[in-house]
Order: C-alpha cells, then structure tokens, then sequence
C-alpha cells in the first residue's frame, strides 16, 4: 500500500489519533510482512551493493521495512496527534551532531541535501538550525502541509515550499537563496523526468538529481548534508562538512563533481546504516536508467547531458 496516500486520509487521521503505543508496533510489523512497499526484491538488491547476502540480506530487509513502519509513526504522529503527545514524544529526544558545520556557513547561503533515514522534518526539534527553510517538494501534500504547519507553530520556524514541477522551480531557487533563506531537497531518489546526472552510487553508475548541484556550482554554494537516523529510543540529525564547488571554470564540471561527492556521502551514510535507509526499492531505476542512457550513447556514439 501507498502509505503516504494513506496519511491524507480520514482513517489514518483517527489511526494516528490512537496512543502511539498501539500505533508503533502495528505499522512495525505490517512493515515487516512488506506491506508498506514493494519488497521482494530488495534482498537482490543489498546483495547487488554487497552489503549482505543470502539470509544476512534478508534479514536486513525485514529491518529495513520494520524502520519504514516507524517513519509512517513518526510522519502521522506529526501530522494528527494532539500538539501534548508530539511535545512529549518528540522534546529532549532529538539531538543533533556537529552543529558547528550549520553555524560556519549560516551567515551566507547554502543548500541542505537530506537523504531517507528517519523522517526529516523531526530536525526542526532542534534549536539554532533550519530557523527558515525552503524545502523542495515532488508533489503538492494537504498532510503534509498540515505537519509543515504544526512544526512551525510549535517550534517557532518558517518553512516554505517550491513545488518540484512548478515550471519557475528554478528561478525560485535562486531567489530564496539569494535572500539568504536555505534550500533543502532530497538527494538519495531521481525522477527521470527532472535535470538528471549520471552518477556513481552503491556500487553503479545511477540517475541522480543535477538541479541543486548545478545551482550550487552556478552561485558558488556549499552543499550542506543533514541526516536524520535513529539512535536507541531517540533521533540524532547528523550534519556533515559542508561540501564546496570545484573552482574550475566550467560551472557543468563543478556540478558533476558535487554530484559525485554528495552521492559518495549519501552511500557512506547508507553503508554505516544499512537498515534505517527506507529507499532502496529506488535503486533498480535509478540503475537501470543509467543503463539506458549509456546504451543510447553507445548506440548513437554521443554524450548525453542533463537538459
């Protein structure tokens, strides 16, 4: 089942209105049984990376789909539990590690890069970060705006959205940057019909998103990697070194190059964390379309490049 379809409705509203208690351990094990996603073929997958094999990957899997049950806890906690529960859930219990790459670059712009570990909006728990952020969002989400809402009224933060295929996407990047607000977007999935690079990740060659790192390189911006996993009971949002644009002259090179490093990034998080990254089924695309277009340019004898 689409479980993000799910949370816009008025079951998951009176679902996720039930103690967490009950609600944890149900979405825990419908997970485990792969009813959150398509997962039969995920352990093929980890065994492609070589992270696991044979009973080893399937385990993993079990793990990997018991995680996605607790981001849908965490994601309809967030959008329908009274503001009481989130407070007494979520307060004290988000901690955050190395703040001090967020401080030495927030006096001028940058760009936020998440990946899918533990659900991303649980970051705004924590104080001195993403007090404004623009968040780069595929499709429009009544639920999440709702969740996008609550956050901001509790914690104080200003976030706003820019539609992934609104036609001005680009330009309203910019301007966001410009007026010094930081821009955050995923950078573990692609969708084939948006700027894509080609790309070294888990172990292929992989379709991943181009449009930030060309506007990075473009600016001059830093890429800044924000993490949210689990740790025990509580949530830890892991900040990586800011990660800098080439200085070349080709703006196209220095974009690749952050690509690289972003993805290269990402695969270390995922390989030191195996079970809390929820988007491996993504992979096999995200391979295949890297497959795709090299037989095309082998076929065609030329280079593709993002459009």
């Amino acid at each position: 089942m689409n479980y993000y379809n799910f949370l816009e409705g008025q079951t998951a509203r009176l679902f996720h209105k039930l103690p967490r208690k009950i609600v944890s351990p149900i979405l825990k094990n419908i997970g485990k049984v792969g009813l959150l996603s398509n997962s039969n073929f995920i352990p093929h997958v980890i065994e492609k990376t070589k992270i696991a094999k044979g009973i080893d990957a399937l385990k993993m899997t079990s793990e990997i789909q018991a995680n996605e049950g607790d981001n849908f806890t965490d994601f309809g906690t967030l959008m329908y539990a009274s503001k009481k529960q989130i407070m007494d859930t979520y307060f004290d219990r988000v901690r955050v590690e190395n703040i001090e790459y967020w401080y030495e670059i927030a006096n001028n712009p940058f760009i936020v890069v998440g990946a899918h570990f533990a659900c991303f909006y649980l970051s705004m728990f924590v104080p001195g970060i993403l007090e404004k952020i623009t968040i780069i969002r595929r499709y429009h989400s009544h639920g999440r705006d709702i969740l996008i809402d609550r956050l901001c009224s509790m914690t104080g933060k200003r976030v706003d959205v820019i539609g992934l295929t609104d036609p001005a996407v680009g330009m309203k990047i910019i301007k966001q940057l410009k007026s010094g607000i930081p821009v955050a977007g995923m950078m573990d999935y692609s969708y084939t019909d948006t700027t894509t690079f080609i790309s070294p990740f888990m172990g292929f060659d992989s379709a991943t998103p181009a449009g930030l790192p060309i506007i990075a390189a473009k600016l001059k911006l830093p890429l800044l990697p924000l993490f949210v996993m689990r740790e025990n009971k509580s949530y830890v949002v892991k900040i990586g070194a800011p990660i800098m644009p080439t200085a070349v002259s080709d703006s196209f090179e220095s974009a690749y190059d952050l690509t690289c490093k972003i993805n290269s990034y990402i695969e270390q998080a995922i390989r030191s964390a195996p079970t809390q990254w929820t988007f491996w089924p993504s992979l096999p695309s995200r391979w295949g379309y890297a497959e795709f277009v090299a037989e095309i340019e082998k076929n065609n004898d030329f280079e593709m490049v993002p459009q």
